[in-house]
């Protein structure tokens, strides 16, 4: 799912990926799972063929949010290029 703003460029990259047959590895450094919810925290590698995208390999770690439906673990959020922190309590009080 993509976010409602900034829609068309996630579309433009996406649609390159697709062009070109890129293949994406995901590397992961951590995963802290509670329940049925999951934060994970990695590194994706991007290669067309045998050459490796090196714009993406230095780009921050992509934060993930993973939820369990049904059994497997599916992809809730994702912030390819990672997330800031907010300020402690702020994100959920008022």
């Amino acid at each position: 799912m993509l976010c409602a703003r900034r829609r068309a460029p996630w579309r433009r990259r996406l649609g390159e990926l697709i062009a070109r047959r890129a293949q994406v590895r995901i590397e992961l450094d951590g995963v802290l799972a509670a329940a049925d919810v999951a934060l994970a925290h990695g590194r994706w590698r991007i290669s067309y063929g045998d050459r490796l995208d090196s714009s993406a390999d230095r780009a921050s770690g992509p934060t993930l949010v993973l939820r369990l439906i049904a059994g497997e673990w599916k992809v809730a959020i994702a912030a390819p290029w990672g997330a800031p922190a907010t300020e402690p309590l702020r994100a959920i009080g008022p």
